[in-house]
């Protein structure tokens, strides 16, 4: 292993979503296989094929039987670590292409539900695999998020329509799509039509016969999730013998070492062979996982490639006529395993996100990311050569270098030197905790405004942040009452910090004098700080139109003005907050409803090119407008309109009194 470790604060950008209580990083590059962001699940829909060819059987197993067991093993690896969907199509009908249904929508699942679906499943009907993907995808809501299908079918399309111009069209329809193809028992003429759905889809193609080969198909494909590490386990020396019989007819004999080692390959080996000089669209002779393959071709030259997680090698060989051909390839891999601690001797740490990079030497091209880990101690075999590995948890991140040599395990070990900081902040005159507080937590930094550069911040009334460790700066703040900390994160520990706020709690409510039904339309309530003087006013503290609203005010004196429609309907009130005050006020209005309509002498409402003057008693303006027939709120009192219609005016008193509704009717004569 070389490099030093690096450790900082991630960026990150705030998307003016701090009521959801969430604090942001910056996300990682582009993932791998349609996996979400950090801080996300990879989320995931299993197609199963419910057709009736599925009670056909492979060995003296059914297909269906065989799906069911191999689930039964992986699922439980799977299920807690993915928003795992499940669909299934001709489980239920005969003969009917829409026969398709989402057993269960991409959500952290149990594995004893999802199952039992699986268990229940009795094929007896088509296969419609292309209505089947665009239900799948809709169910991911694929336009939005990143997602991936997983289809397990053991033949093509027969309902009419082409599954790979839909698995195209999905790739291209939004957010990152992956889809992966497990073709069991497939005929070969299905194995060659649907393998486009994965090459379309922008995923893997396995074909398989047996039920080891489909567990370790499903492992490798939710491997690529970061969801399990692959299952990549070397045989004991005795448990296969290190020759391959060399009787038999013309073929090939395969199997697989790790470099410097003489122990054959057992699981999550992948096996292609194809002739040299065929064409794309010629079908490969062999694709499988089988540990030791023995297959039947004719004389000529092949070439062979092995894959062992994310190490590969291919080798150009010959077929001789007489006798099988036995092949040895040696792949140049190696192990890595995975851990992180928040400190030197501390327990492994849960939800980390890992990423391998790998940089060709000399190339000025970015670093490409091999996988993106959300396992708590994953391992991969890696191709020998030197790679990256960062590790984030929360806002801290870790990144070295490591060499993986050919034969070896190495075993890395991360620190993070981290801690876990905990607020929550209370009432100045009790314990009381808050709520609709927002946290914002800060690091010094000279070149940031103020000294200081904002590293995260969460809405929730107790948030818990994982940081470096270090000196941090924190503010509390709830409405317009704000308190400001110095705290210390230490490696390894949780920190719990209580902020007091000398906060109050004041509700508002406004009614009519007299009346006892509270006013919910038309409100504008301003607070400002008691004695303001006019010139002041234009900037009140909160302005809220919102009916019976709540401020969170620091204590003090203040004065609520409220303002009932739009012309001179007010009240006001003065009250003083003590720290942990939770009070209420109503503001009582007295006002009246007016509405004014002009007619014509025959009686029909005007409704066009009218215009409406108000002044008070005193012959002040106090509103106009051009609306036919205006509805406004009007403060007691006596008041002079005036109405146009071109050319024509007409000018009227009227008195309105305390809680009444009035409509004021003008006609021309």
């Amino acid at each position: 292993m070389s490099g030093r470790p690096r450790q900082h604060l991630v960026a990150y950008r705030w998307f003016a979503v701090a009521f959801f209580g969430i604090s942001l990083a910056c996300a990682w590059p582009p993932l791998l296989w349609g996996q979400a962001a950090p801080g996300q699940a990879p989320r995931a829909v299993l197609i199963i094929d419910g057709s009736g060819s599925m009670w056909g059987k492979l060995g003296q197993t059914t297909k269906i039987a065989m799906a069911q067991r191999a689930l039964a093993r992986v699922l439980p690896e799977i299920a807690p670590a993915v928003d795992l969907g499940l669909v299934s199509y001709g489980h239920r009908r005969k003969s009917n292409c829409s026969d398709i249904e989402v057993i269960a929508r991409p959500r952290r699942n149990s594995t004893t539900a999802l199952f039992e679906e699986v268990h229940n499943l009795s094929p007896r009907g088509k296969t419609p695999i292309a209505s089947a993907l665009e239900i799948a995808a809709e169910a991911l809501d694929h336009r939005n998020q990143p997602g991936t299908i997983v289809l397990l079918s053991d033949g093509y399309e027969n309902c009419r329509r082409d599954p790979c111009a839909m698995s195209s069209a999905l790739r291209g329809d939004g957010a990152a799509l992956t889809i992966h193809v497990i073709g069991l028992g497939l005929k070969p003429a299905d194995r060659q039509r649907i393998k486009c759905i994965s090459s379309e889809g922008g995923g893997t193609f396995q074909p398989v016969n047996a039920i080891d080969d489909l567990e370790n198909a499903l492992v490798t494909v939710f491997a690529g999730l970061g969801t399990v590490a692959p299952r990549s386990v070397e045989l004991p020396e005795s448990t296969i013998s290190k020759s391959i019989d060399p009787t038999g007819p013309p073929g090939l004999r395969l199997r697989a070492l790790i470099e410097g080692s003489n122990r054959p390959i057992l699981r999550g080996l992948n096996w292609k062979v194809t002739r040299v000089g065929s064409a794309d669209t010629e079908p490969a002779v062999y694709e499988g996982s089988a540990s030791q393959p023995a297959i039947k071709t004719a004389p000529g030259k092949y070439i062979v490639e092995a894959r062992l997680g994310l190490a590969n090698t291919r080798q150009t060989v010959d077929v001789a006529e007489q006798g099988p051909t036995i092949v040895t390839i040696p792949l140049n891999a190696g192990r890595l395993q995975l851990s992180t601690r928040a400190n030197k001797g501390g327990p492994t740490l849960d939800n980390i996100f890992y990423k391998i990079t790998v940089k060709p030497p000399g190339s000025s091209r970015a670093a490409k990311v091999l996988v993106v880990s959300q396992a708590r101690t994953p391992e991969y075999h890696l191709a020998a050569g030197t790679y990256t590995i960062s590790a984030q948890h929360g806002l801290a991140r870790i990144e070295r270098n490591v060499t993986i040599h050919p034969g070896r395990t190495e075993q890395l070990a991360l620190t993070l030197n981290v801690g876990r900081l905990r607020l929550l902040a209370i009432a100045g005159s009790d314990d009381r905790v808050l709520d609709q507080m927002l946290f914002l937590v800060y690091e010094d930094d000279p070149d940031a405004l103020g000294g200081a550069r904002e590293v995260a911040r969460s809405a929730a009334d107790q948030p818990i942040f994982t940081l470096p460790a270090g000196s941090y700066r924190v503010v509390a703040r709830r409405g317009r009452s704000e308190t400001r900390a110095r705290v210390t994160v230490q490696s390894g520990k949780t920190i719990a910090k209580r902020i007091t706020l000398k906060s109050t709690t004041l509700r508002a409510s406004a009614h009519v004098t007299g009346a006892s039904n509270e006013l919910d339309d038309l409100l504008t309530f301003r607070v400002y700080p008691d004695g303001a003087s006019q010139e002041v006013e234009a900037k009140a503290l909160v302005r809220t139109s919102r009916p019976n609203p709540t401020f969170h005010l620091e204590a003090g004196r203040y004065r609520i003005v409220g303002t009932l429609g739009y012309v001179n309907a007010r009240a006001s009130t003065s009250i003083n907050l003590k720290p942990g005050d939770r009070k209420s006020i109503a503001l009582e209005y007295n006002a009246g409803w007016t509405n004014f309509v002009l007619r014509e002498p025959g009686g029909a409402t005007i409704v066009d090119d009218v215009s409406w003057t108000l002044k008070d008693d005193a012959g002040r303006p106090l509103w106009s407008t051009d609306t036919p027939s205006p509805k406004t709120p009007l403060a007691a009192g006596s008041y002079e309109r005036t109405a146009k219609h071109r050319g024509r005016r007409i000018t009227t008193a009227f008195t309105l009194q305390v809680g009444q509704r009035k409509s004021i009717i003008v006609s021309f004569q």
